[in-house]
């Protein structure tokens, strides 16, 4: 029998399960380490693919229309993304970089390679004099995508290119934030801001069979509110000046995108997020949530939205009040529109508005641990857990139904989940809200005598999170308790629940 040294296909694929797919480094050193590797890890390798670099840029799309393999790697991508504004965020004194139409031209040429693409990232840098948004218009492209995530001046091509995958059916899960967002609603005349306005033509975005939607507050009124009938998610990115009618404007933009379709129907949606909400809309918008708002001026959007307290399962990013004074009306107000959300599971709240932005000093509320910029005022520390218990337990006793409370306290955040006996035994409702990853770990740790934590998280480096620290959690899984992890370096522009909620 001859000898061999090659491994077994199963033997590869056992290793290979072990291995988390954003470990990347590990699948490139199984790549130099074993032949028998390379037919299982190399479509791991190229299935998600991020770049932040020009010239790593001009490489791969040299070797996708170049090469004799570049039918074959193209037909392994599933997930692709250019990200420019990263390098930008890493670069201590950034030089911008011309590129030229030439450039644009082999992404276009290189994305038609892509044949079995599943979801598509495009960050633009800001305060870039070019549009390559015509890429996407140049042509039919052979994929039909399930997610599209896009940061970049909103116009007639990206229009027609949402309008496109939408009819091929597949589409799904759509993030568009517009990076030029110029044009003022409810601007308030005492800024001094001058009023201007984003050119787009009139083209509709029409979204068939989408359940996912995160779009800025700037290109909503671009989006055909009639074929949303399927949405589940929004996140609503506030990124207009808003006066003193701005939270009214809100509730109006919410209402134009989901009420539509809810004559006879009870409304969809599960999961809720406005990002960059200013601090006082936070009370006037729950409100609304639950029809107790006392504004007329958009009476009908509140009415219509008010059902929505019967389905939503997930809300943020609100700021929660001040604990002080004692009777603080905000805070009471905040708690009673609460009690209405009945079904809701979880929420993220922020608590940086609870210090004055004009102080310079540090302030500590019963923690020790170190100080965050708040918001570029004073240094903000977040609270002992000894009292963030104290606040969710709180927030539980006005919404029963809670389970996962998340706080920011500028970019830390704290996650709290309050454990039922139901939920050791049925961990499905935990799995959705990417819960059991670390709680099934604690348990089997708890179990074995193993005291030593849950090991790191993914920061999501290549989407350009940031990353995270080794999640702290105090107690063993107990049913009916509350349990927590602190993740630093986080981005609060973004929720991490509203989407899977």
């Amino acid at each position: 029998m001859p000898v061999t040294t090659a491994f077994d296909d199963t033997i590869c694929r056992r290793i290979l399960r072990y291995i988390p797919l954003h470990r990347r480094t590990d699948l490139f050193a199984l790549l130099t380490t074993c032949k028998s590797f390379h037919s299982l890890v190399e479509p791991l390798v190229y299935s998600h693919i991020i770049f932040t670099d020009v010239r790593r840029i001009r490489l791969f799309m040299n070797t996708l229309t170049t090469s004799e393999a570049g039918a074959r790697l193209g037909m392994m991508i599933k997930t692709f993304g250019i990200n420019l504004n990263e390098l930008r965020a890493r670069t201590p004194v950034y030089v911008p970089v011309v590129l030229r139409r030439e450039f644009w031209e082999s992404v276009r040429v290189g994305l038609g390679f892509m044949k079995a693409l599943e979801s598509f990232v495009l960050v633009q840098t800001p305060g870039l004099r070019i549009g390559f948004s015509w890429i996407l218009d140049e042509g039919e492209m052979p994929f039909a995508l399930k997610e599209v995530k896009m940061q970049m001046t909103f116009d007639n091509h990206v229009a027609r290119f949402l309008n496109r995958q939408s009819e091929k059916g597949r589409l799904r899960a759509v993030q568009v934030s517009n990076a030029s967002a110029t044009r003022s609603l409810a601007l308030d005349p005492s800024s001094g801001e001058q009023q201007q306005e984003v050119v787009v033509e009139e083209e509709e975005v029409k979204l068939n069979g989408v359940e996912v939607l995160d779009i800025s507050l700037s290109v909503t009124p671009y989006i055909d509110v009639w074929t949303l009938g399927s949405l589940t998610n929004l996140q609503l990115v506030v990124d207009l000046p808003m006066n003193n009618a701005g939270a009214e404007t809100i509730v109006a933009t919410i209402a134009h995108l989901l009420i539509s379709h809810w004559s006879s129907t009870p409304p969809p949606l599960r999961g809720l997020s406005i990002i960059d909400l200013p601090p006082s809309f936070s009370s006037t918008l729950l409100s609304s949530l639950t029809g107790t708002t006392s504004s007329t001026t958009a009476s009908y959007a509140v009415h219509q939205l008010s059902r929505l307290s019967e389905t939503l399962h997930h809300i943020s990013h609100l700021h929660l009040p001040k604990p002080y004074p004692s009777r603080s009306e905000s805070r009471l107000r905040f708690y009673n529109d609460l009690m209405s959300f009945r079904g809701l599971r979880s929420i993220e709240l922020l608590l940086n508005s609870w210090e004055d932005p004009t102080t310079t000093t540090t302030t500590t509320l019963g923690y020790g641990g170190g100080a965050h910029a708040n918001g570029g005022g004073g240094l903000l520390t977040p609270p002992s857990p000894a009292a963030q218990k104290a606040l969710v337990s709180e927030l539980r006793v006005y919404c029963p139904s809670l389970r996962i409370v998340v706080l920011w306290v500028g970019k830390m955040r704290f996650r709290w989940v309050y454990v039922v006996e139901r939920d050791m035994v049925e961990m499905k409702m935990l799995r959705s809200c990417e819960v059991p990853e670390w709680v099934e770990q604690e348990e089997e740790q708890h179990e074995a005598g193993d005291q030593r934590g849950v090991g790191a998280m993914d920061g999501g480096v290549e989407g350009g999170r940031g990353e995270s620290e080794v999640p702290r959690i105090e107690n063993a899984v107990v049913p009916g308790e509350w349990h927590y992890r602190m993740e630093a370096n986080q981005w609060n522009g973004y929720s991490t629940l509203w989407s899977t909620c």
